[in-house]
């Protein structure tokens, strides 16, 4: 596969996952607001006060940015890493085709040589 069909492909999958992400998200505001779930979760907490639940919204929230900065950075350290491994091998592909040539050209040589050789012999046993 190119490498443009792979990004183009990569792209699609990056767009279809964003958009179930933005879906998913749809759902579940709507599912929030039919349930009342931040009216629930505030009367539970506010039951809880001792223990501090009513914290582990933000604790949650923190969590989900940090996931998301996390995510970001090993997403562009392996986009880095995949351009370094598509720059070798592209490198790779070169001195392999060079290495092909040259083996080409040396097993030839003993051929070249040969019809060099005849060529001579018949050229000294036509002057004389």
């Amino acid at each position: 596969m190119t490498h443009f069909k792979h990004k183009a492909r990569s792209h699609r999958r990056i767009a279809s996952d964003l958009a179930l992400v933005a879906l998913a998200t749809v759902i579940c505001a709507v599912l929030a607001i039919r349930f009342d779930w931040t009216e629930r979760l505030f009367a539970w907490t506010r039951q809880s006060e001792s223990s501090q639940l009513d914290e582990l919204t933000f604790t949650l929230l923190y969590l989900a940015i940090g996931v998301a900065w996390f995510s970001a950075r090993r997403w562009r350290e392996t986009r880095r890493e995949l351009d370094a491994r598509l720059l070798m091998q592209s490198r790779l592909a070169r001195t392999l085709g060079e290495q092909r040539r040259l083996t080409r050209e040396f097993v030839d040589q003993p051929e070249r040589e040969r019809k060099r050789l005849r060529k001579n012999c018949t050229m000294s046993s036509g002057n004389s």
